[in-house]
């Protein structure tokens, strides 16, 4: 059982250390989301119903979040092509720019219970379908994030 553990383990390790530059999905929500937000924040529309859940606070911090999160992964993405810390660092800021993108979809998801027509269905089944990119994110986040203090605690033993 421990061989099969231990072989899952370099499976994983492998698919996650590959060269994530090929995921296009991602810079393209961190764009649209960013821009959804910057278009909410100017423009007087009435906010998602998050008043029933969290507040009427809330909205101002969901548009934030969706400015400042997007704007996080562009951050990462610059600093991991860096060397050295940069890199470390950028893996941080990307998973907590992807934690906050996942937060910005989840609440939206959450508040626009219950579903008022088959319109309304199709799109909650997309940011659902959304949301499970952006945890397959975060989990290539701390999978890279774990493989690098692998890395380190190696070099850190020679």
């Amino acid at each position: 059982m421990r061989r099969r553990w231990r072989a899952l383990l370099h499976r994983l390790d492998r698919y996650y250390d590959q060269d994530w530059r090929l995921v296009w999905f991602q810079p393209i929500l961190n764009l649209f989301m960013f821009g959804a937000a910057v278009r909410l924040a100017l423009t007087p529309t009435p906010p998602p119903p998050f008043e029933k859940l969290f507040g009427t606070w809330f909205y101002a911090a969901w548009l934030t979040l969706g400015v400042v999160s997007p704007l996080l992964c562009l951050l990462a993405w610059i600093l991991i092509r860096g060397y050295g810390r940069a890199i470390v660092l950028g893996q941080g800021i990307r998973l907590s720019g992807d934690i906050g993108v996942l937060t910005v979809l989840l609440s939206y998801h959450l508040a626009e219970l219950p579903v008022r027509d088959e319109t309304h269905m199709f799109s909650r089944y997309v940011v659902a379908a959304v949301m499970v990119f952006v945890i397959e994110l975060i989990i290539r986040d701390l999978w890279a994030i774990r493989l690098r203090n692998q890395i380190a605690r190696q070099q850190g033993a020679s």
